[in-house]
């Protein structure tokens, strides 16, 4: 499996693409590695982009998905982008909404990067803002 992580919007949305199979190890190494986006962040609402369009399968449960720790401080929305491909797509639907649950955050499921950024424009000006001034 691979994990990358980085700046979609610096200071404001991070992007974590998951591609291949995905253990619970894997993902509790993704979530504890992005927590320091939060620190650069500053106060800054961050939000992120977990793109999971790509992954194969899951090796996650859900007594695994209480034992993670979501970063503190200003979290924003988390927008997960599935797979239309059958199983695996109901299979992350379900996992990102009881993730969700557990971690306390927001969450909305999309079907692309254009839908996602979409989507925090809407929520966040200053996402709009940015996404105008890159294009």
């Amino acid at each position: 499996m691979t994990i990358e992580t980085e700046w979609y919007i610096p200071g404001r949305v991070v992007h974590q693409r998951y591609i291949g199979n995905i253990s619970m190890a894997e993902a509790k190494e993704a979530i504890d590695g992005a927590k320091h986006f939060y620190d650069e962040a500053h106060d800054n609402c961050l939000h992120t982009i977990v793109d999971m369009s790509a992954v194969e399968r899951f090796d996650i449960t859900l007594q695994g998905l209480r034992d993670l720790q979501a970063a503190k401080g200003n979290i924003g929305w988390s927008v997960v982008v599935t797979s239309s491909n059958g199983m695996i797509s109901h299979l992350s639907k379900f996992l990102s909404v009881a993730a969700s649950q557990f971690l306390n955050v927001r969450l909305r499921i999309v079907s692309d990067i254009s839908e996602a950024e979409a989507f925090l424009s809407e929520m966040d000006n200053e996402v709009a803002d940015a996404l105008r001034r890159a294009s």
